[in-house]
């Protein structure tokens, strides 16, 4: 609205500032409906499938013991190979594993294989075992804590990736209007009366919002392919802005 370009243009960086945040607050809630609505239930779905083909296990001070026919490999549908038990060999021997699988599970270790990156990570169960001998009882993995596990894992992905995506988001959206206030500083040089940068950095957190719109929508559409060409995005958000100086030009007038 013509209100609304005036007021970015009569405040400062401060009002582009708490716009910034108001988005980050938008996203955050997006963010949590996905999750909740949508990727919650996806990740329950696929852990309890694991956990259903995942045997359970017992951990003794001579290594791990699993009551399954080795070596046992679980493949998904989709995703392929996921794991192989293999207590029956040594390290080495897992190494040279051909399943394509992404951890091996040997008798002292677990190897973690990471196929994009070509890289390999050995955790060694040795101090699990020597708690095993220290309390004198074996540790047990059972279906149950399988389940517990899983349960503290779900209670934990909301809020952690709204830690780690906020941040993220709003630092996006900061570069945005940093560059677009830059692009609007070039417009503001034909001005013969210039406004003050500050000001073309709120209307640029402002002008910004169409192209943040439909960048939502493009996230909701998560079974939909989706994609903003950025010459796109470049040509709408220097439309508004451009908008934005021309109404609050005449509204000066």
């Amino acid at each position: 609205s013509t209100r609304l370009y005036r007021n970015a243009l009569q405040g400062g960086a401060g009002r582009g500032f708490a716009y910034l945040f108001y988005l980050t607050v938008l996203f955050c809630v997006l963010v949590g409906s996905l999750c909740q609505f949508y990727l919650l239930p996806l990740s329950s779905r696929f852990a309890e499938w694991l956990i259903q083909v995942t045997p359970e296990m017992t951990i003794t001070q001579t290594g791990l013991d699993v009551q399954v026919t080795q070596p046992y490999l679980v493949k998904h549908p989709a995703f392929g190979p996921l794991y192989l038990i293999d207590t029956t060999k040594s390290s080495a021997e897992l190494l040279g594993d051909k399943t394509g699988a992404f951890v091996l599970i040997g008798r002292e270790e677990l190897i973690i294989r990471n196929p994009y990156r070509n890289e390999t990570r050995i955790v060694d169960l040795k101090q699990a075992m020597e708690q095993a001998r220290l309390a004198n009882r074996p540790i047990q993995i059972t279906k149950d804590l399988m389940r517990q596990l899983n349960e503290r894992v779900k209670s934990l992905m909301v809020p952690f990736a709204l830690l780690f995506l906020a941040p993220l988001f709003f630092l996006w959206k900061l570069a945005a209007a940093v560059f677009y206030s830059l692009v609007a500083a070039i417009f503001n040089l034909f001005r013969k009366e210039k406004f003050r940068y500050r000001s073309l950095f709120a209307l640029a957190c402002y002008a910004i919002s169409p192209v943040t719109v439909i960048q939502a929508i493009g996230i909701s559409m998560l079974q939909t392919p989706f994609s903003l060409n950025l010459a796109l995005a470049f040509v709408l958000t220097t439309a508004y802005l451009l908008y934005g100086m021309f109404v609050a030009s005449r509204q000066s007038n």
